[in-house]
């Protein structure tokens, strides 16, 4: 649909530019180059500790933000907590690249929880527009569960990242937004 949306863009604003001047036709496609970056969205992951680990709009193709709560309570509970479920791609290194930082998110998932590096802190940017929507924050970040599929047609695996901010800390989790990039 958005592609559909540009090339339409793209076929009005290439027959207004037969009708106007160089100098104008320069602006309009200006206009055109603009209107693509603003219809962009995507997300940006970065998580701190013993090492960095960061995700772009190239991986990261959905993301669910949940605050949790017990289902049975009357009342506003104190038992609060926050959690993030990240998916996307896995990109493989090709002609000199280096690898994606899907791998640092698999070995950070398999750090024991006797270690203090299982809490990192990680925040999620998502953007749209060139604006950013959210921004979430969480301080002392740990890994529930990590999942990679594979197949053998589609070429690239896919990962499933559930994290969630450490319950007695979660005062300290931060959600912003509304803001230019």
């Amino acid at each position: 649909m958005l592609n559909k949306l540009m090339r339409l863009l793209k076929e009005s604003f290439r027959k207004l530019t037969f009708q106007h001047k160089s100098r104008q036709r320069h602006t309009l496609s200006g206009t055109i180059l603009t209107l693509r970056e603003d219809l962009s969205m995507g997300f940006r992951l970065k998580v701190e500790g013993a090492e960095t680990i960061e995700l772009g709009m190239d991986n990261i193709q959905s993301v669910i933000y949940d605050t949790d709560t017990p289902n049975d309570s009357n009342a506003r509970s104190t038992d609060v907590g926050a959690f993030l479920k990240i998916s996307g791609k896995i990109i493989t290194a090709t002609d000199g690249d280096s690898a994606d930082d899907t791998m640092k998110l698999a070995l950070w998932s398999l750090v024991p929880a006797e270690k203090s590096d299982c809490y990192r802190k990680v925040t999620l940017e998502v953007i749209a527009a060139s604006q950013v929507v959210r921004k979430i924050y969480f301080p002392n970040a740990f890994v529930v569960d990590y999942q990679e599929r594979f197949g053998d047609t589609e070429g690239v695996g896919t990962f499933t990242l559930f994290i969630k901010q450490k319950k007695d800390k979660t005062e300290f989790a931060t959600i912003e937004g509304g803001y230019a990039n």
